[in-house]
């Protein structure tokens, strides 16, 4: 089997902050512009971005999402 390095969205986080980031992830997941889950796109962040673990991304996200009272 042929092992496939899986490329990532960076974000430079020298020039934008993580809640800059998953802000601008909530308004288009609050928009219905995202069509998954919380958990699948908790995964998916987790997997395709340098966001963090997905155990990290989950406490932010919903921390955030708290905030904005998603």
């Amino acid at each position: 089997m042929q092992n496939k390095k899986t490329r990532k969205l960076c974000f430079n986080f020298k020039r934008i902050h993580k809640k800059e980031v998953y802000q601008a992830f909530l308004d288009i997941y609050a928009h219905g512009g995202i069509e998954l889950t919380n958990q699948d796109l908790i995964t998916f962040l987790a997997r395709y971005t340098n966001l963090g673990s997905e155990a990290s991304i989950k406490t932010l996200f919903y921390r955030y999402k708290q905030q904005i009272h998603l």
